[in-house]
């Protein structure tokens, strides 16, 4: 596996740090916690597929925006996530990230719901590489 997450103890929000091989990773790993965060990924089929852009001039604004994108379009759509592709791409102007996300239209019968992730908060949020080897924390207003 090329990323992994780890829930940490935090007062009443979400705190979690994600390790990873590369930057693609690290914003993949975060998802999938967010993900994870909401819903058992396993109750939810994957039926719909969602696109998400976002352009932004560092890796810590990228997986900020990025996560922030897919807590919007969760509560714009009514939907849940299961799984997702991510493509980081540098240009002139700094880093694009391109993602399809698989989900749901949330079914509360069918759904095994969690909580409801407010926000992604710049408190404690930082990316880091060293040698090769990608670390971010996150933590998540519920």
């Amino acid at each position: 596996m090329a990323y992994s997450y780890v829930f940490r103890d935090h007062t009443a929000d979400i705190l979690f740090e994600v390790h990873a091989n590369s930057s693609r990773d690290i914003c993949k790993g975060a998802a999938l916690a967010l993900f994870e965060t909401m819903v058992d990924p396993t109750s939810v089929a994957g039926t719909n597929t969602f696109q998400v852009h976002v352009d932004a001039d560092t890796i810590e604004h990228l997986l900020f925006d990025f996560l922030s994108e897919l807590i919007f379009i969760k509560d714009a759509e009514a939907v849940i996530f299961k799984d997702l592709s991510v493509k980081i791409l540098e240009t002139g102007d700094g880093l694009e990230l391109e993602a399809e996300i698989t989900g749901d239209h949330i079914d509360l019968p069918k759904h095994d719901l969690k909580v409801d992730v407010k926000a992604v908060t710049l408190h404690l949020f930082k990316v880091e590489e060293k040698d090769g080897l990608w670390n971010a924390t996150v933590l998540l207003d519920i």
